[in-house]
């Protein structure tokens, strides 16, 4: 039995909010339904659900005061049979007034204006980042070619500092060879219990040699330390072994003690 009679709807059915319209409309909302009728005026209806043929629509009979069917109207129709409240049926057989879409709501104006200002939005935000970014790496390069050039123009500038630099280094490797080869040494000649002496490169030392030197060539400075220190250990090993880095007066410290024990009488072998 019909518990209601068809209503006439003012607009289209309530596909959207289907299921708070049928369960306010009806006590049992799966009774439900939203259709047109023979004259073709869109209601809604509380009655029980029948079976529908496929390619074939639900209408109400007023004049019988029941569900009815209707072939399809359209070519877009149910391939399958289905109950007449079934909501998601085929879109020929979904009652919308003229004007409205039952499945896409028509855009607004003011979304479509938000859409053309957000295009332009977006597009400004991609420039300004590139933008940016390019600015960085520009200016990273630029400041790294500046330094290089700093660099190469100091260099050009002070061409004795970039050599002592360069000599520095060689005195460096020198060095540590000559150290090398006086610990060889040492090793060798404390076995053998023989005298050994490094003369270290001082500067203020080496000096005072050269000017002994130009004084008399045969006469020891007695205030150098290296000569005292060489005098004593040949005194005592009767052999002496003189190491030293390039310059530092090894050749001359052998001359003077040649020439300090020859005056006192000594006889020497080979320095």
């Amino acid at each position: 039995m019909y518990t209601d009679m068809f209503n006439e709807t003012k607009g289209s059915c309530p596909y959207e909010n289907w299921s708070s319209v049928s369960r306010a409309s009806c006590s049992n909302p799966d009774h439900f339904h939203c259709l047109k009728d023979e004259y073709g005026r869109i209601g809604w209806v509380c009655t029980e659900p029948i079976w529908v043929e496929e390619n074939r629509c639900p209408v109400f009979n007023t004049v019988a005061n029941k569900l009815d069917t209707i072939a399809c109207p359209k070519s877009k129709c149910p391939p399958y049979i289905y109950r007449s409240n079934k909501v998601d049926v085929e879109y020929a057989c979904i009652y919308t007034r003229e004007g409205e879409s039952s499945t896409t709501l028509a855009p607004s104006p003011n979304n479509e204006k938000n859409d053309y200002i957000a295009i332009p939005i977006l597009v400004l935000t991609i420039i300004v980042v590139l933008v940016v970014l390019f600015g960085i790496i520009f200016y990273i390069r630029r400041r790294r070619l500046l330094l290089n050039t700093n660099r190469n123009m100091e260099m050009e500038a002070n061409p004795d500092e970039s050599g002592k630099l360069v000599e520095d280094e060689k005195s460096e490797n020198l060095a540590n060879e000559s150290c090398h080869s006086f610990h060889q040494a040492k090793e060798i000649l404390d076995k053998h219990n023989l005298g050994m002496m490094e003369v270290d490169a001082n500067p203020d030392e080496s000096r005072n040699l050269f000017k002994t030197e130009d004084d008399s060539e045969h006469k020891a400075d007695g205030s150098n330390e290296s000569f005292h220190q060489a005098k004593k250990i040949l005194d005592d090993h009767n052999r002496i072994l003189i190491t030293g880095v390039q310059g530092a007066g090894k050749t001359y410290l052998a001359k003077c003690l040649v020439a300090e024990l020859g005056e006192e009488g000594g006889k020497l072998g080979n320095l």
